[in-house]
């Protein structure tokens, strides 16, 4: 190759990055987020998992405040479940809102449900994510410890705006 055909090829790999960049950086970057989505979605589950197996033997953690708006005000010790369950999940791609239901009282045999969102607003808005950015998930399990005389109706927090508790029942 000739001198002066090196001078014309002189920056032709800066155009060619200049070119791709664009398409390599959309894909680097959805790629971060969903795998940030991926991992709220695995910690949600985990954690509702977790902190349902600690309601159902009556072990509701020893975490009994965080800062949490209830619409429908819980016992004490569905609020230490609520908090529970909420450091359990961890979320890092936006808050984590909890309900607690007992469909049919606290009594052996019948149903704890606990049910979890994840409103992903940390995440930047380059690529579309499923549910309007809401990560959802409904653990049940059947109560195993019930004390007698024990009264426990549930609880929720207050959902995200445009957000309902209608899925979780």
């Amino acid at each position: 190759m000739r001198w002066t055909d090196r001078r014309r090829e002189r920056g032709a790999a800066a155009l060619e990055f200049g070119l791709i960049s664009p398409l390599l950086f959309a894909v680097l970057f959805g790629t971060i987020t969903y795998g940030l989505w991926l991992n709220d979605s695995m910690n949600l589950r985990q954690g509702l998992r977790e902190a349902s197996r600690q309601g159902v033997v009556a072990n509701y953690g020893a975490v009994s405040s965080c800062a949490t708006t209830y619409s429908i005000a819980p016992s004490a010790n569905v609020k230490n479940l609520v908090c529970t369950t909420k450091s359990e999940v961890a979320a890092y791609t936006g808050k984590t809102y909890v309900k607690v239901l007992l469909p049919d009282g606290w009594v052996r045999g019948k149903e704890l449900v606990v049910c979890g969102m994840i409103k992903a607003d940390r995440l930047p808005g380059l690529v579309p994510l499923p549910n309007d950015r809401i990560i959802r998930f409904a653990s049940r399990m059947s109560i195993e410890t019930a004390t007698p005389g024990q009264v426990e109706t549930g609880g929720e927090e207050v959902p995200p705006s445009g957000v309902s508790w209608s899925w979780c029942t």
